[in-house]
């Protein structure tokens, strides 16, 4: 039976070993930074999600009290019967 070859170790210098050490805490730090960028890119797109349906509420209740218009937000006022400008 032929015996095993035991593999060469080569001792690494302090200071490469200390900079590997950085650059892989630096590395699952930013690992974790995208996470959490995600999970609040997320958030922000729910928030957005919420704030449209409430604006389309708003929108829908002028509507129904003044009929259809264009609501001009700059003066704070609804234009009855106005093609939608876009401002509303």
């Amino acid at each position: 039976m032929a015996k095993s070859k035991k593999p060469e170790v080569v001792k690494l210098d302090d200071s490469v070993v200390e900079e590997l050490k950085q650059l892989r805490t630096e590395q699952s730090n930013t690992q974790l930074d995208i996470g959490a960028l995600s999970t609040q890119q997320h958030i922000l797109q729910n928030r957005m999600v919420d704030l449209g349906q409430q604006l389309q509420g708003k929108l829908n209740e002028l509507e129904k009290e003044h009929g259809h218009g264009s609501i001009d937000l700059e003066a704070g006022e609804l234009h009855l019967g106005a093609p939608d400008n876009g401002n509303s």
